[in-house]
């Protein structure tokens, strides 16, 4: 195994744990929170919090341009470079923050008193409101210090922030039942608190082991000046995919809460709980794959670059149908043993939610790849657009009294769709060949998962739906173990297995 390959296997351990462990403290607070809230309570929390949040998508965009020229910089192992970057993306997040900020503010009255259906609730949402705005601003502070993190793959880092971020917050949980305070007001404000504190914990590090970067202010103003036109044209573009996503998940929220109120809210929120708990996992592996993904591409290894992308999207497709198939068909048990009480649809919202996290995972490197090359103007447009198109659509069928799953058939078939097209503009901007990904990840993929669907559900007809926590478990690690040798038999090329069989080998003469 390459000392690359090693790099990214490490790595990925790391970003799984800190998910793993963060996905738990997760779920377990959430329970908490809605029982202490009440369903009102935290829909409320999380349709004020999540009009600001929208927001937070231009996190997204400036994270994944900012780790991106730091990455190619680093590839091309040019210090001067990385540092002229990172003090550009710097400067650019400074005036980006105070301008949303600002702009966040000048739409307050409109979404509190136009949009939002919250009586009897608007001095709560106003705090809220004002602490979701600050959270908004540390984040996109936080964002070149991340990316730097990310860049030089020092990934270990990332997970024992995690390991604060996530006691701080099961702190909160017990922490705001000791107070006679309005419990959601200051739910907000101990997790904008929390916030602050990860942010100067991100500078600090940096300030440490990066000295490099950070210490030496040494750059001529043309050349910062043409770097940060070249920075903002990508972030510009960027902006409109993760726009879309906003769209998706932030616009369904107000019209869930316009159509069918806060309990509905509720449910949806819970489910994109879920969502987020899944889709991190797919996060941590693409955050761990990325930086290597840029730097080939720098160093002009075409071959690896794609052979890194078709891999990468494969194996872990194969890890997370592991993951998400017992979990769609246990969802009902899943929530009953977690939240005991939880909103109507929270089931089937849940199970097609997570449908969405592994349609998603076919695209996300593709995605990278695309960034890589950098020209990503069109990819932006297009996929932005399609994934924009359920908001006007659900909206349509909503008035027309179509039931509120519909929301959810639309985001799978759109993510199906975004594949496609994301695989189009891959293949000509970087030669890759749409045949190849083909036959080596979405056909096997695809495969691996309709088998083990089968597999699963043969499962439950024959020992039943799980009625205990052991039971849940002892089914997962059954269904798990013959899934492991579905992917063997039927997702691995002969040349896969028989690296696998050299290593399993090398490994076990190692243990003796």
């Amino acid at each position: 195994m390459s000392s690359n390959n090693k790099r990214i296997v490490k790595n990925s351990i790391f970003l799984l744990s800190r998910t793993i462990f963060l996905t738990i403290v997760t779920l377990y607070t959430l329970r908490e929170v809605i029982s202490i809230l009440g369903a009102d309570g935290f829909g409320l929390y999380t349709v004020v919090f999540g009009i600001v949040a929208m927001f937070a998508f231009i996190n997204n965009a400036m994270m994944s341009a900012t780790q991106r020229f730091l990455s190619i910089a680093i590839g091309k192992d040019e210090i001067q470079e990385i540092r002229n970057n990172f003090y550009c993306s710097l400067f650019i997040h400074v005036i980006l923050a105070l301008l949303v900020v600002v702009l966040i503010y000048l739409l307050k009255d409109y979404f509190l008193h136009k949009v939002l259906n919250i009586d009897g609730y608007q001095q709560e949402a106003i705090i809220i409101y004002h602490l979701a705005i600050f959270s908004v601003f540390i984040s996109l502070l936080q964002v070149p210090f991340s990316a730097l993190i990310t860049a030089y793959e020092k990934m270990q880092a990332f997970a024992y922030l995690a390991i604060f971020e996530g006691m701080a917050k099961l702190a909160v949980v017990y922490l705001i039942v000791f107070f006679d305070y309005n419990k959601v007001i200051m739910y907000s404000l101990f997790l904008t608190i929390i916030s602050v504190f990860i942010f100067f914990m991100h500078i600090a590090y940096c300030y440490i082991n990066f000295k490099k970067v950070i210490n030496a202010i040494n750059f001529k103003f043309q050349r910062i000046k043409l770097m940060i036109k070249e920075m903002l044209n990508f972030i510009g573009w960027s902006l409109i995919g993760n726009l879309s996503v906003v769209m998706r998940n932030q616009g369904a929220n107000i019209l869930l809460n316009v159509f069918f109120g806060l309990v509905v809210n509720a449910a949806f929120a819970i489910s994109l709980t879920v969502m987020a708990a899944i889709g991190s996992l797919v996060a941590s592996v693409s955050n761990a794959i990325n930086p290597q993904i840029f730097k080939l591409y720098a160093e002009g290894n075409f071959e690896k670059f794609h052979s890194l992308i078709s891999n990468g999207t494969k194996y872990y497709i194969y890890l997370l149908s592991l993951i998400i198939t017992p979990l769609i068909f246990c969802m009902e048990f899943i929530l009953n043993y977690w939240l005991s009480k939880y909103p109507d649809h929270t089931v089937l919202f849940c199970q097609l939610m997570l449908i969405v996290v592994l349609m998603d995972s076919f695209s996300i490197l593709l995605t990278t790849g695309i960034q890589a090359n950098g020209n990503i103007k069109w990819n932006q447009i297009v996929t932005g657009i399609l994934l924009c198109l359920p908001i006007p659509i659900t909206y349509y069928l909503f008035k027309i009294n179509f039931p509120v799953n519909t929301m959810f058939y639309i985001f799978i078939l759109v993510s199906v769709l975004s594949i496609f097209t994301k695989l189009y503009f891959v293949c000509n901007l970087t030669k890759f060949s749409f045949l190849r990904y083909n036959i080596k990840v979405l056909l096997p993929s695809s495969m691996i998962i309709f088998i083990n669907c089968m597999l699963m559900y043969a499962l439950i007809k024959l020992i039943g739906m799980p009625s205990s926590f052991y039971e849940f478990v002892l089914s997962s690690l059954f269904f798990c173990l013959f899934g492991v040798l579905v992917v063997f038999l039927f997702g691995l090329s002969f040349e896969e297995k028989s690296k696998l069989k050299f290593f399993l080998k090398k490994l076990g003469k190692r243990l003796n």
